[in-house]
């Protein structure tokens, strides 16, 4: 009796140890197929970007990621009044070109926001990121939407905006992708007083009569 029921005792226990261990397995294994939404922390503002879990092919094709501020539609450095909103664009170019991937931080300087035109950009820990990988457009570049708005005083160095992009092959795991960053500087200035608004009224004002008033010069003898 005390046989049949130690084996019936065991068998249960090698079924119990049989499915934990096939669960743990299923568990385990959907983090090595890479995850779908982004992580912040991997801006290469501490040194650190994406490279640090996805792993580029060697000699693959190479990304570029540049900053863009829409105001302007360059990527040189911007110049942003206290307080105010500029909108930026991270813009993904190269590499593998399948489905793209961004984080971006200003170190805490500011505020990072999603932009209401981009609900696939979310805020984590201060900075902005994907909540899932987006396509490239058939121009071959991918693009995030984000604001900033600046500190309500002016800063003695201009705001370094770090970004990380990731062009990535689409293969649900965290090999064969390209990963670039870059850096662009904010400059924060002051609010225009009324006196100088004032003057550049009036300077604009002189500026626009000038062909009026030259037309109405007599032609000389």
């Amino acid at each position: 009796m005390n046989t049949n029921h130690e084996r019936r005792h065991s068998s249960r226990r090698s079924r119990f140890v049989e499915v934990a261990v096939t669960t743990g397995i299923a568990f385990i294994a959907p983090p090595a197929l890479g995850l779908p939404g982004g992580i912040a922390g991997y801006s290469g503002a501490q040194g650190v970007d994406c490279t640090s879990c996805h792993t580029p092919v060697p000699e693959g094709p190479l990304a570029t990621v540049e900053v863009i501020d829409v105001a302007t539609g360059l990527s040189d450095p911007s110049m942003v009044e206290v307080g105010s909103t500029r909108s930026f664009m991270v813009r993904i170019s190269g590499g593998p070109a399948v489905v793209c991937g961004f984080d971006v931080s200003t170190q805490g300087i500011g505020e990072l926001v999603p932009s209401a035109s981009d609900s696939g950009v979310r805020a984590q820990q201060g900075e902005l990121t994907h909540t899932m990988p987006r396509s490239f457009s058939k121009d071959a570049t991918c693009e995030f939407a984000f604001d900033w708005q600046a500190p309500i005083s002016p800063t003695q160095d201009p705001v370094i905006l770090y970004a990380a992009g990731n062009s990535a092959n689409g293969n649900q795991s965290n090999s064969g992708d390209a990963i670039a960053t870059t850096t662009h500087a904010i400059e924060v200035v002051p609010e225009p007083s009324s006196q100088h608004l004032a003057v550049a009224a009036i300077a604009a004002l002189g500026i626009a009569r000038r062909p009026w008033e030259r037309r109405r010069q007599p032609s000389s003898p």
